[in-house]
């Protein structure tokens, strides 16, 4: 045999208005997480674009030291340097310098609004007419 149990209708409003706030705490933690995700990325890809640019630098660098004269100190100190060491046979290519492109993005576009904006509105729009 089946009971029931009879709800009044404040309890009835109090159940499903708390059952809006839970399903709007979900979906407002749906969107921190969608939106840690995409500052992460955006993290790694600024990462990676500091890494080409350092490398970048260095290659010039190694470049400018190349080409510019050595004074007689340092002269000296290489000749040190190089007897304690076992000289590794190099090959110089001239390159010119790489032009990096930075690519910013704008907050000034509008985004249309993502689906779980859409859901979090409508739950406001119910659980008001509950009130």
């Amino acid at each position: 045999m089946t009971q029931y149990v009879k709800f009044s209708s404040e309890e009835q409003i109090f159940g499903t208005k708390n059952l809006l706030e839970s399903q709007a705490s979900i979906l407002t933690s749906m969107q921190h997480l969608e939106n840690y995700r995409s500052l992460r990325a955006e993290e790694l890809r600024l990462k990676i674009l500091l890494k080409k640019i350092m490398e970048e630098a260095k290659e010039n660098l190694n470049l400018l030291d190349k080409t510019l004269p050595e004074s007689p100190s340092k002269k000296a100190d290489k000749e040190k340097k190089e007897k304690s060491e076992i000289i590794e046979p190099a090959v110089e290519i001239h390159k010119k310098p790489k032009e990096t492109k930075v690519i910013r993005m704008t907050s000034n576009e509008k985004e249309e609004p993502s689906y779980i904006e859409k859901e979090l509105e409508e739950i406001r729009r119910k659980i008001s007419r509950l009130s």
